[in-house]
């Protein structure tokens, strides 16, 4: 896991006695307890990181199970069906917020420390595999490709590869499970740092939440229908499972040798579907060390 039960106790006990309880006094909870502040509890953070992540505790009362297990021993509730998906690029907005050494004089040494220091969260993370597997086809001298290298990795590890993960698995159970790849976003984007090219974490929620259709001033005619477009999949999904008539299941269980089968989901083309896009990536790479999608 993650964050397992003696990792995070002892992270609590440091706690406690950063705040003025003895993690030693078998009272220490009640001494946390009796803090009134909860901003105290809140880890300092750097003027130039943009926020924090917190992680689950697995082993616990409230999640006693690893997901990877639950699907190992079938001990979850197979009774609903699944729509999930991820940006094209979930991570290049996420580390440039996180990680202000990206900003600047980004090179191949600041680059293998970031990986060094996710090892503190994914402890088991080959440096130089992962490296050299997001250094393909990119100049190790170019701030920009380290830049986007990292984005591609940090998003791989912390979004795109855990989901599919759980909706491949999930989709084991028999149940209707449908994947999407977002591959389209608004220009107002671009502010942060986020080109055509680049389809951030985030810009997908425009489009389900409507904002084209209740701003239509701040967006294209295109986002506008894009908007309604998405929207429509979204409630299909809700009201009767199919969310579009060009989107096959990610799974079909019924034969062996089908291929994982994921919705491109573009204005500029609405009926491609993608075969296996994460099969190197999360199926491949990131399994070692995330667990899933065996």
């Amino acid at each position: 896991p993650v964050l397992g039960t003696v990792e995070a106790l002892s992270k609590a006990k440091e706690t406690a006695r950063k705040l003025g309880c003895d993690p030693y006094d078998y009272k220490w909870l009640d001494c946390l307890r009796a803090i009134e502040n909860p901003d105290l509890f809140l880890e300092p953070t750097e003027a130039e990181v943009g926020f924090g992540v917190t992680w689950p505790v697995f082993g616990t009362e409230f999640l006693p199970v690893l997901p990877q297990k639950a699907f190992e021993n079938n001990e979850y509730n197979s009774d609903v069906d699944v729509m999930a998906g991820a940006t094209k690029d979930e991570g290049h907005l996420l580390v440039m917020m996180l990680f202000p050494q990206l900003r600047t004089d980004f090179n191949i040494k600041k680059f293998h420390e970031l990986i060094e220091l996710q090892r503190e969260i994914y402890h088991n993370i080959d440096v130089q595999k992962v490296s050299d597997y997001y250094l393909q086809n990119r100049d190790p001298e170019n701030p920009n490709d380290l830049q986007q290298a990292f984005g591609e990795l940090y998003g791989d590890m912390l979004m795109v590869c855990p989901t599919y993960g759980f909706a491949k698995s999930f989709a084991k159970s028999g149940r209707d499970v449908y994947f999407y790849r977002f591959n389209y976003q608004a220009s107002l984007m671009e502010m942060f740092g986020c080109d055509e090219n680049t389809i951030c974490h985030g810009a997908d929620s425009l489009y389900v939440f409507g904002d084209p259709v209740r701003t239509p001033q701040m967006f294209t005619e295109t986002d506008y229908d894009f908007s309604l477009d998405v929207m429509k999949i979204w409630t299909n999904f809700a009201k009767n499972i199919k969310p579009h008539n060009v989107w096959p299941k990610l799974i079909d269980i019924s034969d062996a040798n089908s291929v994982p089968k994921v919705k491109d989901l573009n204005p500029n083309d609405m009926s491609r579907v993608l075969d296996n896009p994460y099969g190197d990536i999360c199926d491949g790479l990131w399994s070692e060390y995330l667990g899933e999608n065996k």
